[in-house]
């Protein structure tokens, strides 16, 4: 007897049921399909506005202010660019998961409320607001007092970098070439420590935070997507109903 592959439809259920089915683990591969595309494409435009806020709150960072840095800039970057990011999945998700289940109502347990496929599809570490609770945990994990990997503030010309707008041009211009060069390490070392550390934590494999591993956003999200064409299909009614 040929065995039937998970994502498709058992023949034997009967053509109505086997059409449902096929619908829904349709749906499922599309949107885990177009998570990964659509947040693996966004994610160099949230790398590019980090690079900004970097250079705009230079003075934060080299008073080695990791957790401030990381509540008041990185963590609202971060909230921001995953509720721009999935929202618009989500939404054209449950909108055509939710046509599905009306258009084939008649096969689901009575007692299954087709409204439930909103909160269904948001990931397990995500409020209804959209923000990634886990993400919070996650930057606490790699800010620590030496930022970036770095001691920034042992390398830096103080009297230099700080004194530069109120004394001569000679001594202002070679403050700027110290601030440039500061600048470009920071920048630097935010690219090579951090980004691919927060990559992991949004698009990749995850991240481990006091020795327990927690998924990327994006495997959450797929998974939410997946739990609920198990859940739904887990409502139909049985066959012999039919």
């Amino acid at each position: 007897m040929a065995r039937v592959k998970k994502n498709e439809p058992d023949p034997a259920k009967g053509g109505l049921a086997s059409a449902f089915e096929k619908k829904v683990r349709d749906w499922c591969d599309k949107y885990v399909r177009r998570i990964d595309r659509e947040m693996t494409t966004a994610f160099p435009q949230l790398e590019k506005a980090l690079l900004e806020a970097v250079d705009e709150n230079l003075g934060m960072i080299l008073k080695n202010q990791p957790k401030q840095f990381s509540k008041k800039v990185v963590e609202p970057a971060v909230n921001e660019w995953i509720k721009r990011t999935i929202t618009p999945i989500h939404d054209d998700a449950a909108r055509e998961l939710t046509q599905v289940a009306f258009d084939s109502g008649d096969l689901l347990e009575d007692g299954f409320d087709v409204s439930r496929v909103t909160l269904m599809l948001l990931p397990a570490g995500m409020v209804a607001a959209g923000i990634a609770v886990i993400v919070g945990g996650f930057l606490v994990g790699i800010t620590t007092m030496t930022f970036l990997g770095i001691a920034i503030s042992t390398s830096i010309a103080w009297p230099i970098v700080l004194a530069a707008a109120a004394v001569g041009t000679a001594l202002l211009a070679f403050g700027s070439i110290q601030l440039s060069h500061i600048k470009n390490k920071v920048s630097k070392a935010f690219t090579r420590t951090f980004i691919p550390k927060l990559r992991s934590c949004l698009i990749g494999k995850g991240f481990t935070v006091d020795k327990k591993h927690h998924d990327s956003v994006r495997r959450q999200f797929q998974e939410a997507v997946e739990r609920t064409a198990e859940e739904i299909l887990a409502n139909q009614k049985p066959t012999s109903g039919l």
